[in-house]
């Protein structure tokens, strides 16, 4: 009985300190601006670059991307170059939050159906669409955050700069994409 129940907390303990137990929750924030930026691309243009969720679209990887990997200086210089008007606050937080690991949930606000499912275990024919997490200014009107589609036929990546006007709707302020495959 003591050998089996020494098993059961060797296994709790290395659990505990698995990243998978130490990833958190985007803030209710950041399930603001994804919503708001999957809406705009439901309801906009239809392009090389766009990336719709949904029924005959691509599905979410719940895993934020940049997951314990701190943004590099030179990176976020380029950020700052591709995003006219970036806040520093934002980069500031943009630096910070790529430090930690996040993991999305069905959280989104969206008028359609869509699917989370991790990319190692399969996707959708178009493909899957990956966050990065959201640098935010502390009065939460500007945001930013990297967004690609992966394992398709048309990859993209891009920078997004996003802004929250008076009324408290989120809007896409610039967009920067990084490659087109």
């Amino acid at each position: 009985m003591k050998l089996k129940r020494a098993k059961h907390l060797l296994l709790l303990a290395l659990f505990s300190t698995s990243p998978l137990f130490s990833q958190s929750e985007p803030s209710s924030e950041d399930y603001q601006v994804y919503s708001a930026f999957l809406l705009i691309q439901l309801n906009g243009r239809r392009g090389i670059d766009d990336l719709r969720v949904g029924k005959n679209a691509s599905t979410l990887s719940p895993d934020i991307a940049w997951s314990n990997k701190q943004i590099s200086r030179k990176e976020l210089l380029d950020v700052k170059e591709r995003l006219p008007g970036i806040e520093p606050e934002v980069l500031d937080s943009l630096s910070e939050c790529t430090s930690k690991s996040y993991r999305l949930s069905r959280k989104l606000m969206l008028p359609s159906e869509y699917t989370l499912i991790d990319p190692d275990r399969g996707t959708g024919p178009r493909g899957y669409i990956e966050f990065s997490c959201v640098g935010m200014n502390r009065s939460k009107t500007q945001a930013a955050f990297y967004v690609s589609r992966l394992r398709c036929d048309c990859a993209v990546g891009k920078w997004i700069l996003m802004s929250k006007d008076s009324n408290g709707h989120w809007a896409v302020v610039k967009e920067s994409i990084v490659f087109i495959a």
